[in-house]
């Protein structure tokens, strides 16, 4: 007998999602640029391959577009064990995420900046690990969350060398 999954997530709700998503992102975006943190990270001397807060603002709402379309299609995986596992995973990336600015851009740290994107980019892989191994289309959609976490690492430790903290220089 085919055990047939009734309860599938539609396109009208991989929308929901999205929008939701990407409103979230716009919101978090808008109170970083809002924040003081954001004349401060301007000031910052940065590498060449660094990008802007716009361009930065932009890829942000693309991975979140990427987070709610993984967990579109983790919902759609029947298993129920797979897709509680993938699901946990995710929301366990999606707080790592939505923290990163109260510990590390807000409280205005060079090393809490470099401290938790490393952390994040290891905890993203984590999360693509096992999203994968319960779905794999869900898994290929998160790819660029851990990629981007790892460029931004490489960019937050150029950061940190190119601006020593000023007890060093005196």
């Amino acid at each position: 007998m085919v055990n047939s999954y009734t309860r599938k997530p539609g396109l009208g709700t991989l929308a929901v999602y999205v929008v939701l998503a990407m409103a979230l992102a716009a919101l978090l975006n808008g109170a970083i640029v809002l924040s003081e943190a954001a004349e401060w990270t301007e000031s910052l001397k940065k590498p060449a391959f660094a990008l802007s807060g716009l361009q930065i603002g932009l890829v942000w709402e693309l991975l979140f577009a990427c987070m709610a379309i993984a967990f579109w299609l983790i919902r759609r995986t029947p298993p129920l064990p797979k897709r509680r596992a993938a699901s946990t995973a995710l929301a366990a990336m999606f707080v790592a995420i939505l923290a990163f600015p109260f510990y590390a851009i807000l409280p205005q740290s060079l090393l809490n900046s470099f401290v938790g994107t490393v952390a994040s980019a290891f905890i993203a892989w984590v999360v693509v690990a096992v999203v994968s191994f319960n779905s794999r289309p869900a898994g290929m959609v998160l790819l660029p969350l851990p990629l981007w976490l790892s460029f931004a690492s490489a960019i937050a430790y150029h950061v940190q060398r190119l601006n020593p903290p000023s007890g060093l220089l005196g």
